[in-house]
């Protein structure tokens, strides 16, 4: 429900507002003086927030006003959705639909649709919070983001089946989505793709993280600081800073077009609130409706693309896991065990199908490889196109020519 007020542009300062008038009232009732004064302080601190929300609900206002939406804004019901649909497929090939990480607006995999598009039928679309899309309801979860990308491509639309390409975050959201509609999914390429194994085994509470990001995203935005989750993560983690060079290397001007579709503060309560469905204990709750499990897609065609290099982190560089085990809380007896978990996992959805096939990127990748080398993925998503089911040689496979 907080979520859901705060996620509107306007909200903060008159919450702040009620705040500062409810303190005041207060105040002035109380008898011991003693009492009275930190109320009143406290009163004065609200007041300032209330200002600090009205200048940023200004800024908000101005900078997305400043940029409309580029594709279509469809109701899907009580709120709209951002799509934008471009190219058109030759007669029996399947558009293609492009699912970002984390819970990022659709541009943020623009460039892969740029790769595409002018062969193919290439859908990008923005997910409630993200990007230029409306709020939507809260809590925001997997399952329902399904069942809201079915209705915005019925009512946009667009005619399946699709190939659905998602990564990271998005590959769950790709993978949820084929289970509930398998009539409209040709294929499905998962760009090292979020098992919930990881949510449940990894070892700590990693999108708990996440998830106060978002809201500090949120509450910053809405007092009119414009703050970036990717550079708060690389601020608080130095070495990100350069994993995620190759993210604003290839996304360019389109990353501080995102910025702007997302001044207001609905993008971070939406991260903040889809990531609580994977942080422990909520995860207990939400798990039978995000898993897909062994056999669940039966035979349909899927790839399984994980990176030329599995280990995101170094374990021979100390200084590198000592970081990893200050932010994780994680003893050092158990950080073998956990390097092995969290590679073994990366292949558990392999399980999912009969016709599933395991593809790496290329040597020396890591999980941000949709970046790193988008020619592959663009190649690898042209194969998946023209022929569904993975072939022996498909790009990525044990023989096949590997190219940046």
């Amino acid at each position: 429900m907080l979520y859901a007020m705060l996620s509107h542009n306007g909200a903060f300062p008159i919450i702040a507002l009620l705040f500062a008038a409810a303190l005041a009232l207060l105040a002035g009732r109380l008898r011991a003086r003693w009492l009275a004064v930190p109320v009143w302080v406290l009163a004065g601190f609200a007041a300032l927030f209330c200002a600090a929300g009205l200048y940023g609900s200004w800024r908000i206002h101005s900078i997305t006003a400043a940029t409309p939406a580029p594709g279509e804004m469809v109701d899907v019901g009580g709120y709209r959705m951002h799509i934008l649909a471009e190219g058109a497929s030759p007669l029996g090939a399947a558009p293609v639909i492009w699912i970002a990480g984390q819970h990022s607006a659709g541009f943020a995999l623009k460039h892969l649709h740029d790769g595409i598009k002018a062969d193919y039928r290439s859908i990008l679309f923005d997910r409630p919070g993200a990007g230029w899309s409306e709020a939507g309801p809260f809590p925001r979860r997997t399952a329902l983001e399904a069942a809201e990308l079915h209705t915005l491509l019925e009512r946009a639309g667009e005619r399946g089946p699709f190939v659905v390409v998602g990564h990271s975050y998005g590959g769950l959201l790709a993978v949820n989505f084929a289970r509930r509609y398998p009539e409209q999914v040709a294929a499905l390429v998962l760009l090292d793709a979020t098992p919930p194994d990881s949510l449940v085994y990894g070892g700590f509470d990693g999108l708990a993280m996440v998830s106060r990001l978002g809201m500090l995203q949120a509450l910053a935005r809405s007092v009119g600081v414009q703050s970036d989750l990717l550079d708060v993560m690389a601020s608080r983690n130095p070495r990100a800073a350069d994993q995620y060079l190759p993210v604003k290397e290839a996304l360019g001007e389109n990353l501080a077009l995102i910025n702007r579709a997302e001044a207001g503060p609905k993008a971070g309560w939406a991260t903040a609130s889809i990531f609580s469905e994977g942080a422990h204990p909520q995860v207990l709750d939400t798990a039978f409706d995000l898993v897909v499990y062994d056999g669940e897609l039966g035979d349909m065609p899927v790839y399984v693309v994980l990176p030329g290099t599995l280990q995101s982190l170094d374990w021979d560089d100390d200084e590198a896991v000592t970081a990893f085990q200050a932010a994780t809380g994680m003893p050092a007896a158990d950080l073998s065990r956990f390097a092995h978990i969290s590679e073994a996992m990366r292949y558990r959805f392999l399980q999912v199908s009969s016709a599933a096939r395991l593809l790496r990127a290329p040597a020396g990748t890591g999980h941000l490889f949709p970046y790193e080398t988008p020619g592959f993925v663009i190649d690898l998503v042209r194969q998946a196109v023209a022929s569904p089911v993975p072939a022996d040689d498909a790009v990525g496979g044990a023989n096949a020519p590997q190219r940046r």
